[in-house]
């Protein structure tokens, strides 16, 4: 940016006078990388000219203590020229100085902060929290930095932070929290939060998940939904969420998928297995095959059927085989009820880690032999859990069975083209796309 002369504001003001400059503007983007402290100050006297009642958005990139108070002086004149400001990120690197400002942007919605210190999870700024009455969301992100410009290393940045409790009023209109680092439990320690509806978190090494759990259950007693992004979850972990009693969507990770896992997570804090009946949208993640005798196959989806109800999407990371005792198994369920049960299951998404699990079999010959058998006891068993399917997709790693994937899922929309009724005179379901929901799943990511 080339220097700019201090009479050149004036100039400019007087010209742009009484509009101001930038009388229509909704949207405004600082970048402060590769500035120096002049081309900072240069860049600033321009915006400090900026009066627009429009202006709903701001955007501050790599900002640091050594331009703090520049950048203070900006979201301090922006909370005076631009009323109506709605949405504020702040990346790189806010200071106390410039998180003070937030305050002052009564109609701000949205804030979300990502910083390589621990200014954002600080005691002070969580305080200041409470003062924001129209936030509905938050995300709050501790990220890694290079070290350069005076930011704190990754090492520096990953050490746990003295544990602060604050006690803050009700943030009453929060509804979206987005969490990553490890001062996560510290937030949900010092905020309550009776409207929050949707809850993404990320925590590296994250230890105690079910002290996690029971400060969520706290905190956002009608939680809906709960996106893990990559954490390991304890089953005691999940089964504390039932507290939650409007949760209907969640996305968790697990270190071991077993036969018997859906009954474990399904258990009661007294100890019984009773049917999740809130959840709508599960998506579980792991690895099905850990226990050379308990690993989760197909054969488990009728487990899910069972004690997920009211189940419209499932996302399952699975084993399609473990040996032919699971063809006959899946056999011996369909022969029992050919007739397809009652169930709303619209999107079933299987990711298998393997193919089978006992190398012997099927053989490659075998397989070669026998695909349409197998196909077709895998997708009758499927139809006869979930009758009502308007997707079903199989993916797979490895393109030798990409094809037989894509047979399977072929077969199973050939079974469903009939009537419920005379596929199943006894089924009430109301065949249903839950379009609202779908698409509201759809931009959290979680759908193509």
């Amino acid at each position: 940016m080339p220097r700019v002369a201090s009479h050149v504001y004036p100039s400019i003001f007087r010209f742009q006078s009484p509009s101001k400059l930038f009388p229509m503007l909704r949207g405004l983007t600082v970048d402060f990388a590769h500035l120096d402290s002049l081309q900072s100050d240069n860049l600033l006297g321009v915006f400090l000219l900026i009066s627009s009642a429009n202006l709903s958005e701001i955007m501050i990139q790599n900002s640091n203590h050594t331009i703090e108070v520049q950048v203070s002086s900006l979201l301090y004149h922006l909370s005076l020229e631009t009323p109506n400001t709605h949405k504020i990120v702040l990346y790189g690197g806010p200071t106390s100085m410039s998180l003070n400002m937030l305050a002052r942007f009564s109609k701000l919605t949205s804030l979300l902060l990502a910083s390589p210190g621990s200014v954002i999870f600080s005691s002070t700024f969580l305080h200041q929290l409470s003062g924001m009455s129209s936030l509905q969301l938050l995300l709050l992100h501790k990220i890694h930095s290079t070290g350069e410009d005076g930011m704190m290393s990754p090492s520096t940045i990953t050490r746990e932070s003295p544990r602060t409790v604050v006690t803050l009023g009700a943030l009453k209109r929060l509804a979206f929290l987005n969490l990553e680092g490890s001062e996560a439990l510290q937030v949900l320690d010092s905020i309550y939060a009776p409207s929050l509806v949707h809850l993404t978190f990320k925590i590296n090494n994250m230890s105690g998940p079910e002290i996690f759990s029971r400060r969520v259950t706290e905190t956002a007693p009608s939680l809906r939904t709960w996106l893990s992004a990559g954490n390991t979850m304890s089953s005691t972990a999940i089964q504390l969420l039932r507290a939650c009693k409007k949760l209907f969507l969640m996305k968790v990770s697990m270190k071991n998928l077993m036969h018997s896992t859906p009954g474990i997570i399904c258990t009661t804090i007294d100890g019984k297995v009773s049917a999740w009946q809130s959840i709508y949208w599960l998506i579980l993640d792991g690895d099905p095959g850990a226990d050379g005798t308990d690993q989760l196959t197909l054969i488990a989806l009728s487990q899910f059927a069972d004690l997920f109800p009211n189940l419209r999407l499932l996302d399952l990371t699975v084993f399609l085989l473990k040996d032919s005792k699971a063809i006959q198994d899946m056999q011996a369920e369909v022969k029992s009820n050919p007739r397809p049960q009652c169930h709303r299951l619209i999107n079933l998404r299987l990711r298998p880690r393997e193919f089978h699990l006992n190398s012997r079999w099927p053989t490659p010959y075998e397989f070669r032999t026998r695909p349409v058998e197998l196909s077709v006891v895998i997708s009758c068993f499927i139809d006869r859990l979930f009758p009502h399917l308007s997707s079903i997709r199989i993916f797979h790693s490895d393109a030798t069975y990409l094809d037989w994937c894509h047979g399977v899922e072929l077969m199973v929309k050939g079974l469903q083209r009939g009537s419920s009724v005379a596929r199943n005179p006894n089924c009430h379901c109301t065949p249903t796309s839950d379009s609202l929901i779908m698409r509201q799943t759809r931009i959290l990511g979680l759908i193509e």
